[in-house]
C-alpha cells in the first residue's frame, strides 16, 4: 500500500494558470441566464459496458435494492465554440487507432472496459463539425477521458485542474501508464488555480476568456483536481458536469460515483454545489458523465429514474 501511496499519476510537467479579468456578476443567477455567444456541440465517441458500482456508490441509501449489473455506458465529447476566442473541447474521447485495438490502454483497465465500441473518434468529430480546437479542457485525467489525446495536435494547450496530475492511490497506480502514453512529447499541461476562483453562485470557478461567457468550475472529489465546465449559449447556460457524476440517475438522486471514485464525501459536497447552480437557473442543460438523455443515444439498462 506505501507503493500505491507514493506513486502519482503523472510527473508531466505543469503550470499554473492566472485568470483574465472577470465580467461583473451582480446576480449571478440572472447573469447565467442572459443568452451568450457560445455555441455547443456533443457527440458520442465510444460506448461499453461497465459494473453498476463503478457508476454510483451502491452505499448510498440513494442506490439502496440496486444490483451490481453490467449497463451500458458512453463517453461523450463536448465542444464550446466562441466566436471571437475559438472552439474548446471538453475531454478528449477516443481516437480512430482503437478500432483495431485497446491502444496505450492496459491490463486492469483494459478489463474494465467491458465490450468497448469507438463511435465516432475525436480527430473524425472534429473534421466533421469544422472544429479547429484552441485548447482541451479536461474533466479529470482518468485513462477515458485522455485517450484521445494521440488525435490531438501536439502542440494543443491541455487544461487539469489543481493537483490533477499530482494524485496518488491505487487508482492513480491503474491509470498510470496510460496518462504517460498519451502525454509523453506533449507540452507543458496547464493548471487551473484556486486561488484565483471567484464565488458563481454556490460554486467557485474561473472566467476562462474573460467575458463571463465559459467558466471553469472547481468540482474535486472524484479526482482532487475535477472540474466542471459551463457555457453561456444563445438558448441558455449549457453545464458539462463530468464524473462529479456519472450518470442522469446519481445527479437526479444526488448519489456519488462508484469506486473510482477518490473520497466520496467531496464528490458529494461537489455534487450538491453544482446541482445548486443549476437549480438556481431554470432551464439549464446538464451533462453528466457518462450518459445522455434527449439527445438520440438513450442508455437504457441504467436504473429507472
Amino acid at each position: 500500500m506505501i507503493f500505491f501511496l507514493a506513486c502519482v499519476l503523472s510527473k508531466h510537467p505543469v503550470d499554473t494558470v492566472t485568470a483574465p479579468a472577470a465580467a461583473p456578476v451582480a446576480d449571478w443567477a440572472v447573469w447565467l441566464a442572459t443568452p451568450g455567444p457560445v455555441t455547443v456541440e456533443s457527440w458520442v465517441s465510444a460506448r461499453w459496458d461497465a459494473k453498476l458500482g463503478s457508476l454510483l456508490d451502491l452505499s448510498d441509501a440513494a442506490c439502496a435494492g440496486l444490483p451490481n449489473a453490467k449497463v451500458d455506458i458512453v463517453l461523450p465529447v463536448h465542444v464550446m465554440r466562441h466566436p471571437e476566442k475559438g472552439d474548446f473541447l471538453v475531454d478528449s474521447g477516443v481516437p480512430a487507432s482503437m478500432r483495431e485495438g485497446p491502444g496505450p490502454v492496459k491490463g486492469l483497465i483494459r478489463a474494465a472496459l467491458g465490450s468497448f465500441e469507438v463511435v465516432e473518434p475525436v480527430g473524425e468529430g472534429m473534421a466533421k463539425r469544422g472544429i479547429v480546437p484552441r485548447a482541451l479542457f479536461l474533466t479529470h485525467a482518468h485513462f477515458d477521458h485522455v485517450l484521445g489525446l494521440p488525435e490531438l495536435p501536439v502542440e494543443l494547450d491541455v487544461y487539469t485542474g489543481p493537483g490533477e496530475l499530482r494524485q496518488t492511490g491505487q487508482v492513480a497506480v491503474l491509470m498510470a501508464s496510460t496518462a504517460r502514453g498519451v502525454l509523453d512529447g506533449r507540452p507543458t499541461v496547464h493548471e487551473w488555480s484556486t486561488t484565483e476562483m471567484k464565488p458563481l453562485g454556490p460554486v467557485l470557478a474561473i472566467d476562462v476568456v474573460g467575458d463571463g461567457s465559459i467558466y471553469a468550475i472547481s468540482s474535486p472529489g472524484h479526482t482532487p483536481g475535477s472540474m466542471a465546465y459551463l457555457a453561456r449559449t444563445a438558448a441558455g447556460p449549457v453545464l458539462f458536469a463530468g464524473d462529479t457524476s456519472h450518470t442522469l440517475y446519481g445527479w437526479e438522486k444526488g448519489a456519488t460515483p462508484g469506486n473510482f471514485t477518490a473520497d466520496h464525501d467531496t464528490n458529494l459536497q461537489s455534487l450538491r454545489a453544482l446541482k445548486a447552480l443549476a437549480e438556481g437557473v431554470p432551464g439549464m442543460k446538464v451533462w453528466v458523465g457518462h450518459e445522455m438523455d434527449g439527445q438520440g443515444t438513450g442508455v437504457a439498462s441504467l436504473p429507472a429514474r
